[in-house]
């Protein structure tokens, strides 16, 4: 997985302004295996910060136990986050770039429909 590896952290650790924020935006089965593989990188780099958007308050219980910070607003996750797991089916996908766009200012990463990512990425700038 891209968590973990060599590196993504050689890229976070390089990082000059501590901490690194990483925002995930969609908290489902993806969203979620990304979380914990998050928390458990966290371990190596405390100062990392980690914020997650949700829509329902089920997982919010369990985000909020390990010190996460925990939303119901993509934009506020685009506008704090230094890279961003957008984790969302196509269709949410093109709906949640368009809402956040103008707030990015990080990188983000389409977990699951990469050409979608690439080619809003690129209409942003």
């Amino acid at each position: 997985s891209y968590i973990g590896t060599k590196t993504s952290f050689t890229i976070i650790t390089n990082f000059e302004e501590p901490p690194f924020v990483i925002g995930i935006i969609g908290c489902g089965q993806v969203g979620t295996l990304i979380l914990t593989k998050l928390i458990e990188f966290r371990a190596k780099l405390p100062s990392l910060k980690i914020i997650v958007s949700i829509d329902n308050s089920f997982i919010q219980d369990f985000v909020k136990e390990y010190g996460i910070e925990a939303e119901f607003d993509n934009e506020k996750v685009a506008r704090e986050a230094n890279l961003i797991f957008l984790c969302a089916l196509p269709f949410q996908s093109e709906e949640i770039l368009r809402e956040i766009r103008d707030t990015i200012h990080g990188e983000i990463m389409n977990t699951l429909f990469p050409y979608t990512t690439l080619f809003r990425s690129e209409e942003r700038r």
